[in-house]
């Protein structure tokens, strides 16, 4: 293992908490990425959000249309984790996710929208736990 690997993967495992790591990478297993190109790049999109009152995060999959578009995203990614981006302007998920960096969030502002892929799982956190409430998107 190099020592670029090695580094990646424990900040990964180190930028995120143990039960939101696991729900994610189960729904990674669960919903692979299509193979990218020059003018598809795949990952998977997380976005926390309030709605009366709850904390709720949505996992899906989605693509842009460049390297570049992505580059422009805060990218968690390791051995294990296939490449993901967080989408938390609020830090709702603050004691799931330990690292939100400042340097990019003017960027995923500025960013082209991403195409999202069904399913959406969405989950709740409910004193101090994940929920898993719905799946969305597939008939």
């Amino acid at each position: 293992m190099s020592i670029l690997t090695l580094f990646l993967t424990s900040c990964a495992q180190e930028n995120l908490n143990k039960e939101f790591r696991t729900v994610v990478l189960n729904f990674q297993k669960s919903f692979r990425l299509k193979n990218g190109n020059d003018s598809i790049v795949p990952y998977y999109s997380i976005k926390f959000r309030k709605s009366d009152g709850d904390t709720l995060f949505t996992i899906s999959r989605a693509h842009v249309y460049s390297q570049v578009e992505l580059n422009n995203k805060r990218v968690f990614q390791d051995r294990d984790l296939e490449p993901t981006v967080i989408y938390d302007f609020d830090r709702l998920g603050e004691k799931l996710v330990y690292d939100y960096p400042k340097q990019k969030e003017d960027n995923l502002i500025k960013s082209a929208r991403a195409t999202l892929i069904p399913p959406f799982y969405m989950y709740k956190i409910k004193d101090g736990k994940i929920e898993f409430m719905k799946m969305e998107g597939i008939d």
